[in-house]
């Protein structure tokens, strides 16, 4: 086992997505089995190196072994489309200025160690740190909707976006400076090498 205490966290900015690109699609990859997105490293590509983004990688003895990643929400509007090619209901509740989580993994053996909520902690520190109102995104019912639960979200609707039997919810957190916390805004990390 290991001592959480030996868990690190990095900012990765944009241009060094190429760094990370193998070890985040090897850990994302088992959610994404079976759909359209599966083994898509240009989809990747653009989420985690849209100039924009914000990322934190969990480190524990030089392996990456968790992630988070968001961009802003106006980026991924397409997600959002009908097939009538009007905007769901989903996307008006997250609000014209919102830092969407475009994912949040932890490899299994360190889940439930409080990994995940520490890189959702940065997330959404440094989304309010850089004037977004909201924090959003969809939240699996099995891993990280967990999570979502611990910062009250505004909404928190459940939804079947994958399918019956693989339940999300769809979370909007509003930022204030009640979610800083102590927690520290990129500029105050190490970077990531």
């Amino acid at each position: 086992m290991f001592n959480p205490e030996e868990i690190t966290y990095s900012f990765v900015s944009p241009q060094q997505w190429v760094s990370i690109m193998g070890r985040i699609m090897e850990i994302d990859m088992p959610f994404w089995e079976g759909t359209g997105l599966e083994g898509d490293a240009e989809h990747y590509t653009n989420m985690f190196a849209h100039p924009r983004s914000i990322t934190y990688v969990a480190e524990h003895e030089g392996n990456i072994v968790g992630f988070v990643n968001c961009l802003p929400a106006e980026e991924i509007t397409d997600w959002f489309r009908q097939d009538n090619e009007s905007f769901s209901d989903y996307y008006g509740e997250i609000g014209p200025n919102s830092s969407y989580v475009h994912g949040i993994t932890v490899v299994e053996p360190y889940q439930r160690r409080g990994i995940g909520s520490n890189l959702f902690s940065l997330a959404l520190n440094e989304s309010r740190h850089r004037g977004y109102d909201t924090l959003s995104g969809y939240f699996s019912h099995a891993t990280s909707k967990s999570i979502l639960d611990r910062f009250h979200p505004r909404v928190s609707k459940t939804c079947n976006w994958l399918g019956e039997g693989k339940p999300f919810e769809l979370g909007v957190i509003d930022l204030d400076m009640s979610h800083s916390n102590g927690v520290q805004t990129s500029e105050a990390l190490v970077p990531y090498k």
